[in-house]
């Protein structure tokens, strides 16, 4: 079925490349503000949000319905922490009822609690992803006292129930030297990893850079490291080819990303707002998670989908360092190396 579902996917990237139109392919609807876990480096500081006035359970399923009208083929589920949505796995069998492919986005803690509903055909997500950042005293050092091993066993339990799991790691001058344990650890339970690059001031973020930021040279050692452990068949998500793509367009990573500027030459096409995008809580379609609160937005049950996904698209933002964005970019760009790590992966 998650096969089917990818197919689903690259036809529906071919058909709106070839009419030229920006369809919202991808989406993460992040389900509530309220989190279990307060991460110093949240890109959107959501422990400090209100917990209140969360859409209902029909009213995600009617943002849900509209994206699938308007084109969408994947939603993933996000927060805060989506698990603290008792309807989680009503959600999760909706958007499989569609046909779409779901993922789950979450710290891992509460994972055993929600094991057997997670675990059953109709609400097993198509993948799990796990915030993990590393050795225990780096993960809690971002992340909360005793919660690397809590998110630790959240992936080996989902593993065991036979759920598809990736792991994912904010790289930041805390745990650069911890990929190679990640790796081991995927290897030894069976996930994958995937790796992004800590953000603190594309937008005038609030993160202290001398506490978070690697220098240039450190940044650019380990995504040299990451891309010769892929090329060795290590259990990494993105393909080498996006890591490649970061190194080759990004000189000075003192500088995260370009707004209002041409974008570096050869950088793929920015996928936010594009084929890309982000519900809040409260129904605000952002095109990009660094995006949020730094420009105009409109609210999807206030001016629907295809409106809301315009206003999306107008932003000023060009390019950024982040990998996932180069990763997908690639794909829009139809690369043959991204498209072959897609299917192997």
């Amino acid at each position: 079925m998650a096969i089917l579902k990818s197919c689903r996917f690259f036809f529906g990237l071919l058909r709106s490349k070839l009419l030229r139109k920006n369809v919202p392919l991808t989406v993460i609807i992040n389900l509530t503000n309220r989190c279990n876990s307060r991460c110093r480096h949240c890109y959107a500081e959501y422990y400090n949000r209100s917990g209140e006035n969360e859409l209902s359970t029909e009213k995600v399923k009617e943002i849900i319905l509209a994206l699938r009208q308007n084109g969408c083929q994947r939603i993933s589920f996000g927060g805060g922490e989506p698990l603290l949505r008792k309807d989680i796995g009503e959600l999760i069998a909706f958007v499989n009822s569609l046909g779409m492919y779901s993922t789950l986005n979450s710290n891992g803690i509460l994972i055993p609690q929600f094991l057997s509903e997670l675990k059953t055909a109709r609400s097993r997500p198509d993948s799990l992803a796990v915030s993990l950042d590393g050795r225990p005293e780096h993960h809690d050092r971002l992340r909360g006292a005793g919660t690397a091993a809590k998110a630790l066993n959240g992936i080996i339990a989902a593993r065991k129930a036979g759920i598809r799991v990736h792991s994912n790691t904010v790289l930041s001058k805390h745990n650069l030297n911890d990929i190679d344990y990640l790796l081991d650890l995927a290897r030894r339970y069976g996930f994958k990893t995937e790796f992004s690059l800590v953000i603190s001031n594309i937008f005038g973020n609030s993160l202290p850079e001398d506490e978070f930021k690697p220098s240039t040279e450190e940044f650019r050692n380990a995504l040299l490291h990451i891309i010769r452990r892929k090329k060795e068949g290590a259990p990494i998500l993105t393909s080498a080819k996006a890591f490649q793509s970061v190194l080759n367009c990004w000189k000075d990573f003192s500088i995260e990303g370009v707004v209002n500027a041409p974008p570096p030459e050869g950088m793929p096409g920015c996928p936010a707002g594009k084929f890309f995008g982000i519900i809040d809580p409260d129904g605000t379609l952002w095109a990009c998670p660094h995006l949020i609160g730094k420009i105009d937005a409109d609210n999807v049950l206030e001016t629907g989908v295809a409106r809301a996904w315009q206003t999306a698209s107008r932003h000023p933002c060009k390019a950024c360092y982040q990998i996932y964005h180069h990763e997908f970019g690639l794909l829009m760009d139809l690369n043959p190396a991204v498209i072959w790590n897609y299917v192997k992966s």
